[in-house]
């Protein structure tokens, strides 16, 4: 008789789920900042305590803490949200707020962060506390959130307003005030029981005038900053205000006030100030960032924050305002190399050199003040390094303790060079921009630079990149698609086809076999063969400018718009990483891999970053997706995970049963699952669509589930080809589903093991779970209906031709006769896949699927009680070849914590599909304690 497989969990855990809820450390960040320091992140508040101890926060959940007022470091923050505004109520207790609903709060200085729970998804923009115990947190939508257990709770308080609030003070424990968009004011004399509008004067009533800031020093004395250079001020509670003008029209972001003195901070590094009975002065500030926040201690020492992690620093009342953010090369690195895992320089804008002898534990400035900005590097070893810039190759054969230009036969050439590389201390290329007269991108040096000939290239085109994958074999790359390549020690180049006319900006191999090409729009080339065959890869959508792997087998590519991609299996999947910079305006140019997991990352803003753990799936190992609705979430979903698709497979955001067969359809295509309502198709749907730049659409269901006016908008008005797959009720849908995946695999010479799944048709939870795998293989599901004869079921699976069968859940799912009915069918034979619940089954597929070949690497975590994020997020997280465990909204299941803990050693990073409501942060905080 054929075999029946049990893959099963035990109810029993090796670990006390007590352990699960402990607030610990977080994770370190996976790409740590050496330039500039302490961050390039916008800084959106600060909060200072006369101490010195201080805490700034802002993009990508960057916290910075001081304990002197000068030095800054950066705190784990576990997340990578933007995080808005901070509060300390002394040097141990801390608090921050910002988008998604996130409240953090650390009771140990910022040690350690933990979340608490806000109950809402919406942004929070600002938070106050007056005492340990009573604190308010404001955000969009007119949220209002109040806590008097500190912090424990937080209870919404009701607003008469829907607008985005965007500041909030109180002077005690009942008298408050909130500022919003449009002049909205707002005034409560109960603690925020009631909150009552104010009529702030008609000076600041019209919509586009904001109250950025309000500072209450009694229950009558307040003062509200916002845009136009408006100041207001009331000495009655807020029944008459009293407006003024600092004297220059422009947004006002912040302010301190004092006794008698103020400061105010906005646009262009502004900093303006006041004394008693005087006017508004400028003050000169060292930057031309916006400001965001200031803080006085007293009359003469403050800080104000801003824009690309700008910090600045007064002790005379802010006559003069030092920087206290340092960029090792001011402007763009453009190029590093490291000669070993020690030795290494970077270069960039107005000749600025940078090396380390350590590792990057610590950098020296080095420069040549001849040379403009510089393009390119070359690290050979400790002592020798060439680089390149417009007019100019350097060298340095003393560590980089003096560089000499080389100029015999540059000035003659006269291009613009991009890049640079030897071989060893005699022969090295420079490649650039093409001379008129000369003709040709590159020039050859046999004498270590001494004297340099033109290369007889006719290419017609600047090239960008060159690299040699062994002594005799190199490449290199350039505009309008130029790949060009020499099979003897570069005495000849000839030129290859790719097919493709975009700009290559970067090449590079880690071995003679295994390399990459990148460039223009996501441009993904790679080999591994040596060069003789190339394929394409699908890895991002922006401009790449680098691309570097140590072992051919783990690698990174850089970009425009912060973008960085990763890839563990040789370029077979890409992981988007924010190294920390999202919402950064930071364009990555160069990237150079010095270990399987170690790298430096190079770019705009003096940026650069250091990983020694591979980096991961966000800055703190944390990437939040989620929109406003199940529909913008599973938007955000196909975002992170998909550059481009030239199909898309629509289904019901209203219902369940479609989408979950659709996985399998979704992996044959290469294409994500997007929800619609059923009769409109969302606008961020479409925009999404058009993003993708896909040309077919795949809808799932019959007319009831997806309407025909959807239908129509994506055929008529984004001008897609538009296929419809639906049967009479949620089983003929399913079997349609199957057929049309198997079909599209065999239409594409893809292949299938001729396995199904089959899940009972009555809940959502376990063919849910499977859909990663279901996506990842293309592995069709079949539903069963507990109220037909098992004889249907093997009917059914032998229509598709399937050979066996993985059973998702228990006997009380699918039932022993249907299994009893698949094993006398199916020649292959039956495994099932169960545990004693919704959550310990989906741990037990993960596992299943884990050790099928789909990784730990970059998890992702969805609510098993609802099923809108996992939908979109199971099928992403198998065109990444990536895990989606199951949990309940509000606390981590022992199943799932089980598996994190079990499999930390491979988890990177941690993603988490659908905001606080579906995934709370109790659920996140357990999360991050497993993993520290």
């Amino acid at each position: 008789m054929r075999r029946t497989f049990l893959v099963g969990l035990s109810v029993a855990l090796v670990l006390a789920s007590a352990q699960f809820a402990v607030a610990v450390q977080q994770p370190a960040a996976s790409w740590k900042w050496a330039s500039p320091q302490p961050t390039l992140n916008g800084l959106n508040a600060i909060s200072m305590l006369p101490s010195h101890a201080g805490w700034t926060v802002g993009q990508s959940g960057m916290i910075l803490h001081t304990s002197d007022g000068v030095t800054w470091a950066v705190q784990d923050s576990g997340t990578s949200v933007e995080l808005m505004d901070v509060h300390a109520i002394d040097a141990l207790r801390v608090w921050t707020v910002g988008d998604q609903g996130t409240i953090l709060a650390s009771t140990d200085g910022g040690v350690t962060w933990s979340p608490r729970s806000s109950a809402t998804t919406v942004d929070l923009n600002a938070i106050t506390f007056t005492d340990a115990k009573h604190g308010w947190a404001v955000g969009r939508d007119g949220v209002v959130r109040a806590t008097t257990d500190g912090g424990v709770t937080w209870k919404s308080q009701i607003t008469p307003t829907p607008y985005e609030l965007l500041s909030v003070t109180f002077a005690d424990s009942a008298h408050g005030w909130i500022g919003g968009i449009g002049g909205v004011l707002l005034h409560t004399n109960d603690g925020g029981v009631h909150w009552t509008e104010q009529d702030p004067g008609p000076t600041v009533t019209y919509p586009g005038w904001h109250l950025e800031e309000i500072h209450a020093t009694s229950a009558l004395v307040a003062t509200v900053v916002g845009w136009g250079g408006s100041i207001l001020k009331t000495t009655d509670g807020g029944a008459h205000w009293s407006w003024s003008n600092i004297g220059v029209v422009t947004d006002i972001y912040a302010g301190a006030f004092l006794g008698s003195e103020g400061w105010v901070v906005g646009h262009g590094g502004m900093v303006r100030h006041i004394e008693a009975g005087g006017t508004w002065d400028d003050q000169l500030t060292p930057t031309s960032n916006a400001l965001r926040d200031i803080e006085f201690n007293d009359t003469s020492e403050g800080w104000a924050v801003g824009d690309a992690g700008t910090i600045l620093h007064t002790t005379n009342g802010g006559v003069s305002w030092s920087a206290e953010n340092v960029a090792l090369i001011p402007g763009t690195v453009r190029d590093v190399s490291f000669a070993t895992t020690s030795t290494g320089w970077a270069v960039g804008d107005n000749g600025g050199i940078v090396r380390t002898g350590d590792g990057g534990a610590t950098w020296s400035m080095q420069s040549y003040a001849e040379a403009d900005g510089l393009s390119g590097v070359f690290a050979l070893d400790s002592q020798n390094a060439w680089a390149v810039s417009d007019n100019a190759v350097i060298r340095t054969n003393d560590g980089g303790t003096t560089w000499a230009p080389q100029e015999s036969g540059i000035f003659e050439f006269g291009t613009n060079f991009r890049d640079v590389w030897f071989q060893d201390a005699s022969e090295g290329w420079a490649v650039g921009g093409v001379n008129i007269d000369a003709g040709s991108p590159m020039v050859h040096t046999s004498d270590g630079g001494r004297t340099w000939q033109q290369t007889a290239i006719t290419s017609g085109v600047s090239l960008t990149s060159i690299c040699f994958s062994s002594y005799d074999h190199g490449w290199a790359v350039g505009q309008f698609g130029c790949v060009l390549e020499t099979t003897n020690a570069g005495e000849t180049w000839t030129r290859r086809d790719l097919g493709t006319l975009r700009t290559l900006s970067s090449v590079a191999f880690a071995d003679a076999s295994n390399g990459w090409i990148v460039g223009e729009r996501g441009t993904i080339f790679h080999t591994t063969d040596g060069g003789v065959t190339w394929q394409t890869q699908a890895g991002a959508v922006t401009d790449l400018y680098a691309v570097s792997s140590y072992d051919g087998v783990h690698g990174w590519a850089a970009g425009e718009g912060a973008k960085v991609v990763y890839t563990s299996d040789a370029g077979l999947h890409w992981v988007e990483q924010n190294p920390g910079t999202r919402n950064t305006p930071v364009n990555f140019m160069c990237i150079e891999a010095t270990g399987q997991d170690e790298a430096w990352l190079g770019g705009t803003g003096g940026v650069l970053l250091h990983t020694v753990n591979g980096g991961s799936l966000g800055a703190l190992g944390v990437e939040a997706v989620a929109g406003d609705d199940r529909y913008q979430t599973a938007v955000r979903v196909c975002s992170s995970r998909f550059p481009s698709a030239t199909t898309v497979v629509v289904a019901t955001g209203q219902n369940w049963p479609d989408a979950l067969g659709g996985a399998s359809l979704a992996g044959a295509y290469g294409s994500p699952i997007l929800l619609t309502r059923p009769d409109v198709l969302p606008g961020v749907v479409e925009q999404e669509i058009a993003r993708l730049g896909a040309t077919n659409a795949i809808v799932l269901g019959s007319e009831k589930a997806v309407s025909e006016a959807v239908v129509t908008r994506l055929r008529d008005s984004l001008h897609l080809s538009v296929k419809r797959i639906g049967g009479a009720d949620r089983y003929e849908t399913g079997d349609a589903v199957a057929a049309a995946t198997l079909e599209r695999l065999s239409n594409s010479n893809q292949t299938w093991d001729g396995t199904i799944f089959v899940a009972t048709g009555a809940n959502f939870p376990d063919a849910l779970a499977a859909a990663p795998l279901s996506s990842a293989w293309s592995r069709p599901v079949l539903l069963v209906a507990p109220t037909r004869p098992a004889s249907d079921a093997s009917a059914r699976a032998r229509s598709l031709e399937a050979s066996r069968a993985c059973l998702l859940g228990s006997s009380a799912a699918v039932s022993v006769t249907v299994e009893q009915a698949l094993t006398s069918t199916l020649l292959g034979g039956v495994l099932r896949l169960q545990g004693a619940t919704r959550y310990q089954t989906a741990a037990a597929i993960a596992e299943y699927g884990a050790a099928n070949g789909l990784k730990w690497d970059g998890v992702a975590l969805a609510t098993g009680q609802n099923y809108p994020d996992a939908l979109a997020g199971g099928v992403a997280q198998g065109h990444v070849g990536r895990l989606m465990l199951l949990t309940p909204s509000t606390s981590l299941d022992s199943a799932p914590a089980r598996d994190l803990y079990g499999h930390k050693s491979a988890i990177r990073g941690v993603a988490y599909f659908g905001g606080t409501g579906a995934l709370s942060n109790s659920v996140r905080g357990a999360v991050a304690a497993l993993l520290r």
